[in-house]
């Protein structure tokens, strides 16, 4: 594996403890419009979003929503969405930095 290869999968229920940790922090949330957010609040959001997406994924079927982890080495960086009405991401501040080393790292 190229050292700076990303891993992309749709968000399962193992994910949501690394989902919530992200999204209570200030500086991840500083550049969209929620957050930073309780953990109820994010489990109330993504725990319909994990089984509608396993359970279209168990009927082999496209989920109506695609939300992925995004992970280096088994290392959870933050998430990206395709939604029916917008698509984002959201990184951990670590993930975050300087983005012309990003692009050229990654």
């Amino acid at each position: 594996m190229n050292q700076y290869e990303l891993t992309f999968s749709y968000l399962i229920e193992s994910d949501l403890p690394d989902i919530i940790a992200m999204l209570a922090k200030e500086s991840v949330c500083e550049h969209v419009f929620f957050g930073p957010d309780t953990e109820q609040d994010t489990r109330a959001y993504f725990e319909p979003l994990v089984e509608s997406i396993q359970a279209a994924l168990a009927k082999g079927e496209p989920p109506a929503e695609h939300v992925f982890s995004i992970r280096k080495d088994g290392a959870f960086l933050g998430q990206c969405a395709l939604l029916p009405v917008a698509c984002g991401r959201q990184l951990k501040s670590a993930a975050r930095g300087n983005r012309k080393v990003q692009r050229e790292r990654w």
